[in-house]
Order: C-alpha cells, then structure tokens, then sequence
C-alpha cells in the first residue's frame, strides 16, 4: 500500500505532483580494524534521484530501478557489488559489507538536496525522524546549499512556512525568496573571537532551483 504524506507530515493527504519514496536504513558492518560496530544511516531513496551516503572509507550512492531493483556505485565504481532490492540490499567495499532495509513506499510533494553532501532529504517530520539532514535554514538560501525536486508550489509553501520568508515562484525550475537580512559592517577581535559592533539592515533576494537545473530555452 502507497501512502501520500503531506507537506506537514501530520496528516495523509493526495497532492497533484508527488515522488516515489522510499525510507531506508543503510549500514555499513567494518570488516577491518578494532572498531567492528555496525554504522547504521537513515537515507531516502527513488527512482527520481540517486541518493549519497557517507561512512568514511565507503561512499555509497544509491538508486532505485524498475522492480525496486538497487543500483548506484560505491567509491565511484558504478554498480560494484551493489545486489539486491529497497527490502533486501547488499553493498560491499574493500572496508565494509553493508545492507539496506527499506519501508514501504511512500509519496512525498517534493525533496530537498543539500548540496555540499549530495545527500537528498525532506522537511516532513514524520518521514525525516532520526535523518541526519532533516532541517532548512536562512544560511542555506543565503549561500545556495539547497535544491528542489518535485513540485515547485509545495517547496515555496514549506520553506516559506519554515524560515518564516516570502517567497514567489520564477517558473517551475526557480523559486525566489526575499527577506531582510542584517550585515555585520564593522568589528572588532580575531577570527576565532570576532564580535560585531555595527549591522546594516539590507533586502535580500536568492534563488533555490530545481536540482535537475533550467531546460535550455533553444530546445
């Protein structure tokens, strides 16, 4: 059974553009070295994007194919011992032997990907519990750490909800949020022990686009 989660994840809800996703926990089981304990992440996966988790040694990235089939890479080698489907996965590195265990698949609006990580993730609550990444703030938008997939109107709403900005829709691949932003102009100390004794209030607006980028308007 398909369940439909809404954009505050306290209700199910049908929306009108949604992603098929699955929650899973990843874990890496160390086959070298003292340290032996197993290392178990929590991490979306779809057929929509390839997802990226880090343990250290092994890097995964995961994908689902037809029949909820795995595929991705570890360490940059494209399908190398990944096996398996989203209920019963195996990967395997040099370092680690790992499995991935999946619930059942559900529909969210829209996801988010932080960028410096390559990891996607969501803001709904529910769906998001124990997630590393699972929370937005105005440093994001500042400095272009976020994308968008899916829908463009559900992304504007729960991040305008969240960070308490106004925000409008550019086209279905750009979202524009504008808030007043307060600038440390003069300070005094150290870089390790600045203090700001000056802010100018200044307007600002920045982008969040979606994460597959703008189609080239020639073609």
């Amino acid at each position: 059974m398909r369940m439909i989660l809404g954009l505050v994840g306290l209700v199910i809800s049908a929306s009108a553009f949604a992603l098929p996703i699955y929650n899973c926990d990843v874990t890496a089981n160390p086959k070298l070295g003292a340290w032996r304990e197993p290392w178990t992440k929590k991490l979306l996966l779809s057929p929509a994007f390839t997802n990226r988790v880090d343990f250290g040694q092994t890097v995964v990235e995961l994908r689902v194919n037809a029949g909820a089939a795995l595929g991705g890479a570890v360490n940059g080698q494209p399908n190398f011992l990944i096996e398996g489907d989203v209920w019963n996965g195996r990967f395997e590195s040099a370092f680690h032997a790992g499995v991935v265990k999946c619930k059942e698949e559900i529909e969210l609006p829209f996801v988010l990907k932080f960028k410096p990580w390559g990891q996607f993730y969501t803001l709904n609550p529910i769906v998001s519990e124990g997630h590393i990444q699972r929370d937005v703030s105005l440093g994001y938008i500042d400095n272009e750490l976020i994308c968008f997939l899916g829908d463009e109107k559900a992304a504007l709403r729960s991040l305008s909800d969240s960070l308490g900005i106004e925000g409008k829709i550019i086209n279905s691949y750009r979202i524009e949020f504008t808030w007043e932003a307060e600038d440390c102009i003069r300070g005094t100390g150290s870089y390790d022990e600045w203090s700001c004794e000056e802010y100018r209030r200044n307007r600002r607006t920045k982008t969040v686009l979606d994460c597959n980028g703008e189609p080239d308007p020639r073609f």
